[in-house]
């Protein structure tokens, strides 16, 4: 409730967003999740764990094309991470 509040009233903060994403990925809806890391990358695009994020949340979404893109511009902005290396082979299988 309180990140809603918070999008709300300050809808252009990409923390808050990322936040309110995270809470809806916890809460077992990934779509609402990936629809709010969208709205924080486009705050702000040079958060590689928020596209990893984003990725898990469309892969359990079903969007696999989306969730192999999304995981590949964390990887691109973070090559040496080995989670996103693994999360990226695990969709290419």
């Amino acid at each position: 409730d309180i990140y809603l509040y918070l999008t709300n009233h300050q809808p252009g903060n990409a923390e808050y967003q990322a936040k309110l994403a995270l809470c809806y990925y916890k809460s077992k809806d990934p779509a609402k999740a990936a629809e709010h890391y969208e709205k924080s990358l486009a705050l702000d695009s040079t958060q590689p764990n928020r596209y990893y994020n984003l990725g898990i949340s469309l892969e359990a979404s079903g969007k696999i094309q989306e969730a192999e893109l999304a995981l590949a511009k964390a990887l691109e902005l973070e090559p040496s991470n080995e989670k996103y290396k693994q999360a990226f082979t695990r969709l290419n299988k």
